[in-house]
């Protein structure tokens, strides 16, 4: 079994290569800790989802 960090780092090395279908993969793997990271910092469930939302499409431009 590969841990998270070999899976995010293969994920990404996928999605620098144009495969846009490793992005959903990456935030399938990610976004529950992103979320809970990003609400610490916004103290608001709702902005912190809308921050997760807008960093990932900033990655897939």
């Amino acid at each position: 079994m590969t841990t998270l960090a070999k899976q995010v780092a293969i994920y990404a090395l996928q999605l620098g290569r144009g495969n846009l279908l490793a992005l959903g993969k990456l935030y399938d793997l990610t976004a529950e800790r992103k979320i809970r990271y990003a609400k610490t910092l916004t103290r608001n469930t709702s902005y912190a989802e809308d921050a997760l939302q807008a960093a990932m499409c900033r990655v897939s431009e």
